[in-house]
């Protein structure tokens, strides 16, 4: 892989990007005066195990990628087939549809967010959702991994006009759905998919503007500017009218202080719950979140697993935490769970799997293909939290999986510019 896109490999990313977050948080939590010492978790033993966890990850992630890299022949490609970019992207607009139809028929209520007559919070009151339908907008981003692989990269002389246009509809549905539902995270899991995906189409390539030369290779920083000026965005009509009454700070400083708060108490949160909580009480209901919340699995699991409602996240937030930050860090997450050491060996299978489905995806000769693009939000998300846990999470990677049973090989023959 370039050297202009060294974030791309797990290792490098954890070590250049994500790790220095942690200390900095780590830094700003221990000498900041705002914070009442009383519940202030981050620090000491816990701290240095989730720095060990993230050490770990960088040195398994890069033995396995240089282990890999001896065998560099790479003799075909993965091309998805083109009816499951139509499925996925039929299923995403009907999930999208019934979600939103309410609204269609009362856009009163999407006036009164745009004037800042109502919050986001109140509209959630008023449009119901429905569990494995409307979990189908979640589609959009498998439908953005599987648009890249096979239009983009591969198939530039048989484009289908059709799945420009679906992806420009998902895209504004997206947008739409980051304003009206407060859902920032939808944005970010579809921008990531496109973004990582033309730079593997233009990994052998030489850039040719200078543009690339220069902004690539800091991209993550620049991502979290764009944070920032999307945090900004949505906070100005999800919670800025009220805030701006009871607040003499302006919206630049009271979108910076918030989410310097959504992630540094997210990490706050996730020491917090070990300090006061049982733990680990073998349920594992957070690293199988995406299980419980399954309709009657979920029911079962909850009546005969659960054993202790002092293991429970909600009663560390209700009880010492702040149930508006309510992130618990999916770096502690995973010890909370599992142990510390058990927590290690998953941190490390984790790891192993990453810089398989790594060498995959930029070889473009495997399932990594599809799953790789979600590992990286999962990386991005690791110190607010446990992202492929997630129900929402769940449905995006099942349907890559099956991405990759619905797609066809082709002989990789090597150009002037070497293997595709």
């Amino acid at each position: 892989m370039s050297s202009y896109s060294w974030w791309l490999e797990p290792h490098k990313l954890f070590i250049g990007f994500v790790t220095p977050i942690y200390l900095s948080i780590y830094l700003f939590y221990r000498n900041s005066i705002y914070i009442d010492e009383s519940y202030n978790y981050l620090n000491g033993f816990y701290f240095y195990i989730g720095l060990l966890y993230l050490l770990s990850f960088v040195f398994i992630t890069f033995i396995i990628i240089k282990g890999m890299n001896k065998n560099k022949k790479n003799n075909y490609i993965i091309v998805v087939k083109p009816f499951y970019l139509h499925l996925t992207a039929i299923l995403c607009l009907f999930g999208y549809l019934v979600w939103y139809g309410e609204l269609i028929l009362q856009p009163n209520l999407i006036l009164n967010i745009f004037l800042g007559e109502t919050g986001t919070d109140g509209l959630r009151n008023q449009i119901s959702t429905i569990p494995g339908i409307t979990t189908l907008s979640q589609l959009g981003v498998v439908y953005a991994i599987c648009y890249v692989n096979y239009v983009i990269m591969y198939q530039k002389k048989l484009i289908d006009k059709k799945f420009s246009i679906y992806l420009f509809i998902i895209i504004i549905i997206t947008i739409f759905r980051v304003f009206i539902w407060s859902e920032r995270l939808a944005l970010i899991e579809l921008a990531i998919p496109l973004t990582i995906g033309l730079i593997i189409y233009i990994r052998d390539k030489k850039p040719s503007f200078l543009f690339l030369n220069k902004v690539v290779p800091i991209l993550p920083f620049l991502g979290i500017g764009l944070l920032f000026l999307l945090f900004g965005i949505t906070e100005y009509f999800r919670s800025w009218n009220y805030y701006s009454s009871v607040t003499s700070e302006n919206i630049v400083s009271f979108t910076t202080e918030r989410i310097l708060n959504y992630y540094s108490t997210a990490l706050n949160n996730g020491v917090g719950a070990m300090n006061n909580l049982q733990w680990p009480s073998g349920e594992m209901r957070y690293i199988l979140n995406w299980l419980y919340q399954m309709p009657l699995i979920g029911e079962y699991l909850s009546e005969t697993v659960v054993t202790s409602t002092n293991s429970d996240y909600k009663t560390y937030l209700r009880t010492y935490g702040d149930t508006e930050f309510n992130n618990p860090s999916g770096l502690f997450m995973i010890m909370f769970n599992l142990g510390i050491i058990k927590g290690y060996i998953y941190t490390i299978f984790y790891a192993i799997i990453s810089g398989v489905l790594y060498k995959s995806f930029v070889k473009q000769n495997g399932i990594g293909v599809f799953l790789y693009p979600v590992l990286f939000i999962s990386y991005l998300e690791i110190l607010r939290t446990l992202y492929l846990s997630s129900s929402s999470t769940f449905p995006i990677l099942l349907f890559s999986v099956f991405a990759y049973f619905f797609s066809y090989k082709i002989k990789n023959i090597p150009n002037e510019e070497g293997y595709r």
